[in-house]
């Protein structure tokens, strides 16, 4: 479950990374936008662009805490909070032949884990084989959706973030390892079919000491398909968990030390908590459509489960959006639901006060471990300049009652909530 961090807000690296962060967007918003347009060219073969959002949230109560994804901390009881989506991107492009190529791409923003290492995104050379093939070694991407390559930068889509039912699950954002892929023109359309492999790491907020996530391997394929104003894509992807916390190592070893007289489920259950060698399926499809007037898109995706503590999941969200002017009224329905209810742990046969807090801990994981909410969101997108966009949207969320797992907190959610998100952003691209 994902609780607050109380030392993080002071070190001086974040403190660092928050100021940057104000004072580079506001440079951004004061400076001409067409001067911008004319430095980001530093040689014939070198490109620098870059990305940007200021953006103010207010969210949660006493018992949730918002959060956009789980490598941040939460922001409860109504707090405006600029963590949650500000950032700033900067992109180097350097060509070396029109065959090869080298990309790196850096992300400062919020997040449990705030080194340098983490902070990269992408770092990769690409070589174009030909008019169809190309390879892809180093820190790309995960590709599992339609806004893989383009989820932190604010100005490529119309909300004010990704759907959180549908993209807050996934909790690794680039892989380093290889991908190939395949383009070629049919008829009218475009087709792409990518393949990828390689190890991911992250670290998520949920304790005073950050969680550290490895996994390996992964691996994926996904199709797409591009055709006039719609586009269509489908994608598989399976990993392997590499890790396991400090907290579910306590647990299972006092599970361990349990004589099954005392308790006879306590053996079973210290191998049912156990992550390492976990193997989880990820599959998503999604269409696009998109018009001078309407613009519409939804994507369905679905979490097959091998830990016995996190249910399988099914996810999916639909946006519409018209245009007026320079306005792009939109509304989005989201869902995230897990498909069986949380594991139910049986008590200790003693009443013994260490058996007891093993088993409310182990009880715990299986109460924060569900998903279960649905979101309802408005907004509007004002395009102020050709690479500025002003957002607003509001978010009713209902929450049902063990079903908190995209939320950050402290202790088991046992009712149902309903929480309302205020999000007011500005997105660049430079």
């Amino acid at each position: 479950m994902a609780q607050e961090l109380p030392g993080f807000a002071n070190n001086g690296y974040m403190m660092f990374l928050r100021n940057l962060l104000f004072h580079l967007s506001t440079f951004l918003l004061l400076v001409p936008l067409q001067l911008l347009a004319d430095t980001h060219r530093l040689s014939d073969h070198i490109n620098l662009s870059g990305f940007a959002t200021f953006g103010l949230v207010q969210s949660g109560d006493e018992d949730l805490g918002f959060v956009r994804d789980l490598t941040r901390e939460g922001t409860f009881d109504e707090d405006i909070s600029f963590k949650q989506d500000s950032l700033v991107g900067l992109q180097l492009d350097s060509h070396f032949s029109p065959d090869l190529s080298a990309t790196v791409q850096l992300v400062l923003r919020d997040r449990a884990d705030d080194s340098l290492g983490e902070s990269i995104e992408w770092a990769f050379l690409r070589y174009q084989l030909d008019d169809e093939w190309s390879f892809r070694f180093g820190r790309t991407v995960v590709d599992l959706f339609s806004l893989s390559d383009y989820r932190n930068v604010g100005f490529a889509y119309l909300w004010a973030r990704p759907p959180v039912e549908f993209y807050g699950p996934v909790i690794f954002n680039h892989i380093d390892g290889i991908d190939v892929t395949y383009s070629k023109i049919l008829s009218e359309s475009y087709l792409t079919i990518k393949f990828f492999a390689g190890k991911a790491e992250n670290y998520l907020a949920n304790s005073e000491e950050q969680e550290e996530i490895e996994i390996n391997p992964i691996y994926g394929i996904n199709a797409s398909m591009d055709y006039g104003n719609w586009s269509s894509r489908i994608g598989l992807a399976s990993v392997s968990l590499d890790s396991q916390s400090d907290f579910l190592n306590q647990l299972i070893g006092g599970l361990n030390t349990v004589p099954s007289f005392a308790w006879p489920e306590a053996g079973q259950l210290a191998q049912d908590l156990s992550t390492l060698d976990t193997d989880f399926s990820y599959f998503s499809i999604g269409s696009t459509y998109d018009s001078e007037l309407w613009i519409f898109q939804t994507e369905l995706g679905y979490i097959d489960s091998d830990y016995e503590f996190f249910p399988d999941v099914v996810s999916a969200y639909f946006s519409l959006g018209f245009r007026h002017n320079n306005v792009t009224y939109y509304g989005v329905l989201s869902a995230a639901e897990s498909t069986e209810d949380a594991k139910q742990v049986n008590p200790p046969l003693f009443p013994d006060p260490s058996l007891n807090s093993l088993y409310l801990g182990t009880q715990a994981v299986s109460d924060t471990s569900s998903i279960e909410q649905t979101t309802f969101s408005l907004g509007a997108r004002w395009d102020l300049y050709p690479n500025m966009a002003l957002k607003v949207q509001l978010d009713h969320t209902e929450v049902d009652a063990f079903g908190s797992y995209l939320w950050s907190v402290s202790q088991p959610l046992t009712e149902d909530k309903s929480i309302n998100t205020l999000s007011v952003n500005v997105n660049l691209v430079f």
